[in-house]
């Protein structure tokens, strides 16, 4: 079974606040993940004090991409920004109209893993 790498997004008015919306996406998802997943942060600029906008993990089983879509749905009910995802190298982008988030991202990755 080969990792299929996701990377989410997040824009803010400034890039204080997209950092802010990152680690609070990121706590999202590993509140709904199982034990061991891992969402690491990209910087979008190495001089900049914050972690960084992008969030990335690798989606090993349905259950991970799962704890995506619901940690994306919990921080879309809190926070009505967008958030740009790039699953299996086509970008979408998430706002709190889209329907059918978890088809939309698990069409969208790599069919490595079956759907329980």
């Amino acid at each position: 079974m080969n990792p299929q790498r996701l990377k989410l997004s997040i824009a803010g008015k400034d890039a204080a606040e997209a950092d802010r919306y990152a680690g609070e996406l990121r706590q999202a998802i590993l509140d709904a993940a199982p034990p061991g997943t891992t969402v690491s942060r990209l910087r979008g600029d190495t001089e900049a004090m914050q972690f960084g906008e992008t969030l990335v993990l690798d989606v090993t089983a349905a259950v991970v991409a799962h704890a995506v879509v619901e940690g994306v749905k919990l921080f879309l009910h809190l926070r009505k920004v967008a958030i740009r995802i790039d699953a299996g190298g086509k970008p979408i982008v998430v706002d709190p109209a889209t329907p059918d988030l978890e088809a939309i991202i698990t069409k969208n990755l790599a069919p490595t893993f079956e759907r329980s």
